[in-house]
């Protein structure tokens, strides 16, 4: 198997802005990646695009911190609901962010 940390990590320095995930145990700041993407679907004749933003942190950061999927996360000033996280196998891991979280 290769190993991507070289490449992650530089993904991570070049690209990766700071990011606060809210954990039940406190906040834990990463960097992460914000990537932005769409799905588009065609309803008859009208056709519906649904934008998406992702952040990309690799996945040994991830290891030990309790972020999981339904927290809240801190970026660009904004509060967002994290989705489930998809794990890829080259060490990243990605997590969705499409709705402002609640303020209670």
């Amino acid at each position: 198997m290769l190993d991507f940390t070289p490449l992650n990590t530089s993904v991570i320095d070049t690209f990766g802005e700071p990011v606060a995930f809210h954990t039940p145990d406190g906040d834990v700041e990463l960097q992460a990646v914000p990537d932005q993407g769409s799905n588009f679907e065609n309803v008859g004749q009208v056709g519906f695009r649904d934008w998406y933003t992702t952040l990309m942190v690799k996945t040994a950061d991830l290891q030990n911190t309790g972020i999981a999927a339904r927290q809240t996360v801190t970026f660009r000033g904004n509060t967002y609901t994290l989705s489930e996280p998809s794990e890829e196998l080259d060490g990243m891991t990605t997590f969705e962010i499409r709705d402002y979280a609640s303020a209670t």
